[in-house]
């Protein structure tokens, strides 16, 4: 997509935060962390994009208005970057929108 696009879309996910962490909820918190993860695949030409972003729990806690917004963000990023993802989650919907293998474990296999 349009990297302006994106950026706008990425502020506005935080648009009603404050400005300081320690004012955030744990959900807001929790969206930081995620553009702040995301940020290099965005930079021009991808420069200092990671090969793998492993998101473990990414989109817990994350508001319902936010969380599909946050979803495609992680998708453009991967698309964009190409950048793989290992994803930890325990939502079957999370992983089927960002996935295109999974491995289910149960019991610690």
């Amino acid at each position: 997509g349009d990297d302006g696009a994106v950026a706008a879309d990425a502020a506005a996910c935080v648009a009603d935060a404050a400005l300081t962490c320690g004012a955030l909820s744990g959900g807001q918190r929790q969206l930081v962390y995620l553009l702040r993860c995301l940020a290099p695949c965005f930079a021009p030409g991808a420069r200092g994009a990671p090969d793998v972003l492993v998101l473990d729990e990414a989109f817990t806690g994350l508001d319902a208005r936010v969380k599909p917004r946050a979803l495609r963000l992680v998708r453009e990023a991967r698309a964009g970057a190409r950048v793989a993802l290992l994803v930890v989650s325990q939502n079957l919907h999370e992983l089927a929108a960002l996935c295109d293998e999974c491995a289910c474990v149960a019991a610690g296999r």
